[in-house]
């Protein structure tokens, strides 16, 4: 069922411009949501990025057209993302705001990007073309991989960064990429242009299973797997190895040269492990770390059990459902936990049987939940641009 928004408002101007057009507005987002998400300036201690700037145009013109459409799965899940909203912003005005840049990205985050994903964007969804699409994604997620990859031995081996301001990195970030802890002794993290290596991985891993199905070429999807392995994150890899997994078991129909590709894969991980003792100086107190990499201190905010939260808004901390929880008690955690699942729910339930589209991207979502236990990036550019575009575009009716 398709609801209509009729408009009396008219913007020649913004008429004119036809801007909110799927086939014309699909490679500017391509190319500044994933090429080049942090590209852009900052004003104060707020990064003002070219991909986000545009997707606040097209909301502007695609509000003043004269009438829009919004499916009723979509509003569905905007329904469902109400409790979390009411809860977070009658705490943050009951207990104020710490962080003023990081109250800005979860507003960003939690508020606008749900309302243009699956309200104002919600018909263009519906008629993008698919093909260019995922020809796009497909070509965009090797081209960052390979980019990634030269930087990472540029870094490694000349002992300098690669920086483009404006579009490869933050003109406000200028020199200072090394401050972003993405060291790992002589080399730093593969960042690509996304200027840190667990946002980077986060955001690859929601789009790695359709990555997979899309990508004929198997020297690129391991390109790409390379990628993944150098952000020498342990949050990426534990994400990487449950997205083969899952894509393997859930995707792919062809179980045979599956599981010969899941062998070659473990096989690859387990060398790489074997190398990175080599040449990145690990040890297996690396791996096997009790402190979980500085995160188990936060462990201890689980042990006092509070309904509401009494503190003021300071971002999350790296596990994100324990952030929620610290910042909004328990009532946030189970409504956001409502306001996140529910669109893998919708989509699980909307059909008999899901096509492997569809599937992959079900399977690129619960990977994002899953290392969210971890460090999930959830205020970082763009990772909830990826998320609710994602939740919207599996959502889509014609999908197979």
């Amino acid at each position: 069922m398709n609801y209509q928004f009729p408009s009396h408002i008219r913007f020649s101007t913004l008429k004119s411009l036809n801007l909110f057009n799927p086939s014309k507005i699909l490679f500017p987002l391509w190319l500044f949501l994933l090429i080049f998400p942090k590209g852009g300036f900052k004003i104060g201690a707020v990064p003002i990025t070219w991909g986000y700037l545009f997707l606040a145009i097209c909301s502007v013109v695609i509000a003043f057209q004269k009438k829009w459409q919004i499916q009723e799965s979509r509003s569905t899940m905007l329904l469902c993302l109400l409790p979390f909203q009411c809860v977070a912003i009658g705490t943050m005005i009951s207990n104020g705001i710490a962080d003023t840049g990081m109250g800005f990205s979860f507003l960003i985050s939690f508020f606008c990007l749900p309302f243009v994903f699956f309200l104002l964007f919600s018909n263009a969804i519906e008629n993008l073309d698919t093909e260019r699409l995922f020809s796009l994604i497909r070509r965009g997620v090797f081209c960052i991989a390979v980019y990634g990859i030269v930087l990472f031995f540029v870094k490694g081996f000349a002992g300098f960064f690669l920086e483009i301001p404006f579009l490869t990195v933050n003109w406000g970030d200028l020199g200072e990429l090394d401050t972003k802890h993405i060291n790992r002794g002589t080399f730093s993290k593969l960042i690509s242009t996304y200027n840190n290596g667990n946002i980077f991985g986060v955001c690859i891993l929601m789009l790695t299973p359709l990555v997979n199905f899309l990508e004929k070429q198997f020297w690129r999807k391991w390109i790409i797997k390379l990628s993944l392995l150098l952000s020498l994150s342990r949050t990426v890899w534990m994400g990487l190895l449950f997205s083969e997994i899952v894509f393997h078991c859930f995707v792919r129909k062809d179980k045979k040269k599956s599981l010969t590709e899941l062998f070659c894969f473990f096989l690859t991980a387990f060398l790489f492990i074997v190398f990175s003792f080599y040449l990145f100086g690990f040890s297996w107190g690396f791996f096997f770390d009790q402190s979980l990499g500085g995160r188990a201190e936060y462990l201890e905010i689980s042990e006092n059990i509070h309904l509401f939260s009494d503190r003021s808004f300071a971002g999350f901390e790296e596990i994100v459902y324990l952030g929620i929880y610290n910042q909004f008690g328990l009532v946030g955690l189970v409504t956001f936990l409502l306001a996140m699942g529910s669109p893998l729910l919708f989509i699980l339930g909307k059909r008999k049987s899901l096509g492997p589209i569809q599937t992959s991207i079900v399977c690129g979502l619960v990977t994002y939940l899953l290392v969210a236990c971890s460090d999930g990036a959830l205020l970082y550019i763009p990772t909830m641009a990826f998320y609710w575009f994602c939740c919207s575009f599996g959502l889509r009716r014609d999908l197979s």
